[in-house]
C-alpha cells in the first residue's frame, strides 16, 4: 500500500510546495494570498483509536491516559499541524470528526455483543474527539485572524443502518483479502471493507457537508458558506 506519511510530514511536505508557489509567483505574500483561497479539508483520528488505542499488546495509550486525556492530547498535537498551516498561509479550514467506530463491522466483530448493532465504548470515543474537535473550532475562530475553521460531524449524519460491506475481509484487520473479487454493485454497500465507507457513504457525508440541512452536520457554516466568504 504504500509508505505512511503522518501528519507533521505532509505538514513540512505541504511547507516545500508553499515555497516552490512563492518562487513560482514572485515573492512569500503572493503565494500566502494564494493560499488563503485554498479549502483545507483535514481528517484524523479514526487510526489513532483503532490502530493504537485499541490495540493494547502492541501500544501503551490506553495505560497511559483515560479516553478523555488520550482525545485531549490528539487535540493537543492536531493544534500545533493547524497552526503551522496557518503560519503558511492557509485559512479555510474543515475538519471532519471522527465516524461512529464502534458500528463499523470490524469493530461490531471484534467487541460487539449479545448481536448489538453498534459497540457504545468504540462510539464514546467517537464522541469525546468530536467535542474536543468543536472547542477548538470555536477557539481558533477567536485567536486565529482571518481564518475560519469548521467542523463536519460525520458521526451524526446517517448514512443508513446496514454494516454489510464489499469484499470478502481478513477478520484480524478488516481489510479485503489480497486478491478477493468485491461485489458487483458497490452502491448497494455502506462499506467498501470491515473498516472504510463505501462510496456511497462517502457522498452522503460529502452532500451534507457542502450543503447541510443542519448545523449538527456542520458547524458553525458548511462548506458551500466556507469557501464563498
Amino acid at each position: 500500500m504504500g509508505e505512511n506519511f503522518s501528519l507533521v510530514k505532509q505538514v513540512q511536505n505541504h511547507r516545500v510546495i508553499a515555497s516552490q508557489i512563492a518562487t513560482k509567483l514572485g515573492s512569500i505574500d503572493k503565494a500566502q494570498q494564494h493560499l488563503n483561497k485554498c479549502l483545507y479539508y483535514m481528517n484524523i483520528g479514526s487510526n489513532d483509536y483503532i490502530n493504537n488505542y485499541e490495540q493494547p499488546d502492541y501500544y501503551p495509550s490506553q495505560s497511559l491516559f483515560t479516553p478523555e486525556q488520550y482525545a485531549a492530547v490528539l487535540i493537543q498535537q492536531y493544534s500545533v499541524q493547524l497552526r503551522a498551516l496557518y503560519a503558511i498561509g492557509a485559512r479555510r479550514f474543515a475538519l471532519i470528526g471522527m465516524m461512529r467506530l464502534g458500528c463499523t463491522p470490524r469493530e461490531i466483530s471484534i467487541h460487539g455483543k449479545n448481536g448489538t448493532l453498534c459497540v457504545e465504548e468504540d462510539n464514546d470515543y467517537s464522541l469525546l474527539f468530536n467535542s474536543n474537535l468543536r472547542t477548538l473550532v470555536d477557539r481558533f475562530n477567536r485567536e486565529l485572524f482571518g481564518a475560519k475553521f469548521i467542523l463536519i460531524n460525520t458521526a451524526a449524519i446517517a448514512t443508513g443502518d446496514e454494516n454489510y460491506y464489499c469484499c470478502k475481509v481478513d477478520d484480524k484487520i478488516g481489510l479485503c483479502l489480497p486478491n478477493s473479487v468485491p461485489c458487483n454493485d458497490r452502491s448497494q454497500f455502506k462499506f467498501f471493507d470491515a473498516v472504510h465507507p463505501s462510496e456511497k457513504t462517502n457522498q452522503v457525508t460529502a452532500m451534507n457537508a457542502y450543503k447541510s440541512p443542519s448545523p449538527a452536520y456542520a458547524y458553525p457554516m458548511d462548506i458551500n458558506q466556507l469557501v464563498s466568504i
